[in-house]
C-alpha cells in the first residue's frame, strides 16, 4: 500500500464559494486528461463514415412544387383570370423533361382539382400516350368518370384500357361514350 500524497490546504475562493478540495481536483484532472485526447479521435471516426456517405449520394434534380388545388389565380377586375396560365411554370417544366412522367401525373392531377378538366384529360392523354404510369391514370379516370361522366373521360380512359391491352374494356367505354353523344 502506497502512502497517500500529503493535502495541502487551500485557500478559500475569493467569491465566498468553497474551494473546490485537493481530491475533487485531483478527480477533474484525471478524467478530464484522457478524455481531452481520446475525443478528437473518437469524434473524426464516428463523423467519417457519415461524409463519406454523403458525399457518394447523388443529389437528383427537383421536379417543381404542384400548385395546391382550388383556386390559383387572383380574379382581374373583370372577374377572369384571361390569359393567364396558373400552371406554366409545370409546363415549361415538363417541356425540358418531357420523360419525368410523375411530375406530369402530378400536374395532371391539379388541373383536375382546379377544375380545368379539359387541360387535366390532355395531361393524362399525354400519360397513356407515353405507355407510362396506367394503372395510375386509369384507377383515377375510373374514379372521375363516376363522379363527372362525360365524353372526354371516357374517351381517355378508352384509350388508357387500348395502351394496356385491356381491348374489352376500351370497347365498353367507347360505346359507353358513342352513346352519350
Amino acid at each position: 500500500v502506497e502512502p497517500a500524497p500529503p493535502v495541502e490546504e487551500v485557500a478559500p475562493s475569493p467569491a465566498g464559494e468553497p474551494a473546490p478540495s485537493v481530491v475533487e481536483e485531483v478527480m477533474a484532472e484525471a478524467v478530464a486528461a484522457p478524455l481531452a485526447e481520446e475525443l478528437p479521435s473518437v469524434v473524426e471516426e464516428m463523423i467519417a463514415p457519415s461524409v463519406e456517405k454523403v458525399a457518394e449520394v447523388p443529389v437528383p434534380p427537383t421536379p417543381p412544387a404542384v400548385k395546391p388545388a382550388g383556386p390559383t389565380v387572383a380574379a382581374s377586375p373583370r372577374g377572369s383570370a384571361e390569359g393567364l396560365d396558373p400552371f406554366a411554370a409545370e409546363k415549361a417544366y415538363l417541356k425540358g423533361n418531357p420523360h419525368d412522367h410523375d411530375a406530369r401525373l402530378a400536374l395532371a392531377r391539379a388541373q383536375w382539382q382546379s377544375g380545368r378538366r379539359k387541360d387535366a384529360l390532355e395531361t393524362y392523354s399525354r400519360l397513356v400516350r407515353s405507355g407510362k404510369l396506367l394503372d395510375i391514370v386509369i384507377t383515377e379516370l375510373e374514379e372521375y368518370l363516376e363522379k363527372w361522366p362525360d365524353v372526354g373521360t371516357q374517351r381517355v380512359l378508352g384509350d388508357a384500357y387500348m395502351k394496356n391491352d385491356q381491348l374489352d374494356k376500351a370497347l365498353e367505354v367507347y360505346r359507353r361514350a358513342l352513346e352519350n353523344l
